[in-house]
């Protein structure tokens, strides 16, 4: 447990991973945790903890190359105390035995324009025409 900032707010970063027998599919990484609301804020998956981390490695030994995985989700939208994600990150990059960094894969999603809106319920009269009076 460390602290950190990031957009001016206090967090609290923790790694966060399985108990125990892990499933295939598990996912763990290092976690921002705001420290005002304890709401997530920054999660960097591990690379092992990804679903495709064995073919990443099968490659990277195929090639005598070692692999670089990032995997990063930002939640930095708030809206009434509910956080949104604003980004997603990743890259699998190989770096060659000479220190050439080969980049085989980058995408960045941006999220933005969210379109909020409210949504009003009220109570109606509901008579069951299966019941029996």
């Amino acid at each position: 447990l460390k602290e950190d900032t990031l957009n001016n707010k206090k967090m609290y970063v923790l790694e966060a991973f399985p108990l125990g027998h892990r499933q295939e599919n598990t996912l763990f990484g290092t976690v921002w945790v705001d420290a005002g609301d304890y709401s997530v804020a920054k999660i960097v998956w591990n690379p092992k903890s990804v679903q495709n981390s064995r073919q990443i490695m099968a490659i990277a030994k195929a090639f005598k190359e070692t692999p670089h995985v990032k995997f990063i989700s930002e939640y930095f939208k708030e809206r009434n105390t509910l956080r949104f994600p604003s980004r997603f990150y990743a890259e699998e990059s190989y770096v060659k035995p000479n220190d050439k960094t080969f980049v085989r894969v980058r995408v960045e999603v941006l999220y933005k324009d969210y379109k909020f809106f409210t949504v009003n319920i009220g109570e109606i009269e509901y008579e069951d025409p299966l019941k029996k009076n």
